[in-house]
This record gives structure tokens, C-alpha cells and sequence, in this order.
């Protein structure tokens, strides 16, 4: 039942882990009969100083990683102390390990949701400095 348990644990927490970025779309429409052209032209020019208004939208960054294999080789020598004065090592070990593993996977989300929260801030910086010349231009921005 002991290993039903961790399994369940630990396939909840990859599944908490698989976290996707979402991306928003801005649709602009040329309101004054701005040609494909001139559209192309403004929005590069104003993709440019929207990055020096707001920076990068979606800027890379070193995703954390080992977190839950960190914790689990830092818990099983935990274990293994402790199991050896409860006289069993091996369990001890086994034991601190998925404890270990749980709290090293547990950091690691929570340093993917710093950054995921980051970038999200980041992206919609970019997002509303982009729109607001584009409007400046005369495009409808949605």
C-alpha cells in the first residue's frame, strides 16, 4: 500500500510540475487603410520600442531542474541515519528519499511558478507598450 501511495504522490506532482506558458495573441487591424506593407513596418518599429519600453517579452531562463532528484539523494542519507538508530537502514533510506524527493519537487515548483509568473509579467509589459503604439499609429489593437 506504502508504494501505491508514493506512486500517486509522485504522479500528481509531475502532473503539477508540466506547466505550459500561455501566450496572448493581440490582433491589430489597420483602422486608417494602412496598407500590409506600412502594417509590417509600423509593427516592427513598434516591436522595437516596445522592448525598450518594457524589455524581452518572453526572455530565456534557465529552467530549474533536480530538484526532486536532489532532495531525494539529501533525504536518503537523512534516512539512512536515522534508520540505522531505528535499526533499519535500508527502510530509513527508502523513506527519506520519497520525503526527500516530495520536498525537492515541491521547491522546484514553486521556483517554476516564480519564473512563470515573471514571464507572464513580462509578456504583457511588452504586450501593452506594443498596443499602445500601434494605437498610437492608428491600428485597432484587441
Amino acid at each position: 500500500m506504502r508504494v501505491g501511495v508514493r506512486s500517486l504522490g509522485l504522479a500528481m506532482l509531475i502532473a503539477v510540475l508540466a506547466m505550459p506558458l500561455e501566450a496572448q495573441q493581440l490582433y491589430v487591424y489597420p483602422g486608417k487603410g494602412q496598407t500590409p506593407e506600412q502594417q509590417a513596418k509600423d509593427t516592427q518599429e513598434c516591436q522595437g520600442w516596445a522592448v525598450s519600453q518594457a524589455g524581452t517579452p518572453y526572455p530565456s531562463g534557465e529552467q530549474p531542474s533536480g530538484g526532486v532528484l536532489r532532495g531525494a539523494a539529501g533525504g536518503a542519507m537523512i534516512g539512512v541515519v536515522g534508520g540505522a538508530i531505528g535499526g533499519d537502514a535500508g527502510q530509513g533510506a527508502a523513506i527519506g528519499a520519497a520525503t526527500g524527493a516530495l520536498f525537492g519537487g515541491i521547491r522546484q515548483h514553486r521556483q517554476r511558478q516564480q519564473q512563470y509568473n515573471q514571464q507572464q509579467y513580462q509578456a504583457d509589459a511588452y504586450n501593452r507598450a506594443l498596443a499602445a503604439c500601434l494605437q498610437g499609429r492608428g491600428y485597432t489593437v484587441n
